[in-house]
């Protein structure tokens, strides 16, 4: 079916999408000539799934993200010192760079 058939637009489609609870909920709004039944407003529900978690997968989880989050904290620094070491270089070639040109500069 096409939209234009249907007259309901993407943005309008994305309105009645909600979540409730651990549920998702879709309205869908089908005019009847579309549709078999005589109800203009179809509602369908879908469980998440089991959503019970065990506390020792949850205490696993942590410590994931934990070691996560050091390594990036690690990372950060590692970045941090890199940028240094290269503000540095920038700077020793600078001075030498004016070295060279002062050197070439008594030779003329």
């Amino acid at each position: 079916m096409e939209d234009e058939k249907l007259n309901i637009s993407i943005e309008d489609r994305s309105k009645n999408i909600q979540t409730s609870g651990s549920k998702l909920v879709v309205k869908l709004n089908i005019p009847a000539d579309y549709c078999n039944k005589d109800e203009e407003s179809i509602e369908q529900s879908q469980p998440d799934g089991d959503l019970q978690v065990s506390k020792e997968s949850l205490l696993e989880q942590i410590k994931i993200v934990q070691e996560e989050l050091e390594h990036r904290k690690q990372h950060t620094e590692r970045i941090a010192e890199l940028s240094r070491a290269v503000e540095e270089w920038k700077a020793d070639f600078a001075k030498a760079l004016e070295k060279i040109q002062d050197t070439f500069a008594f030779v003329k």
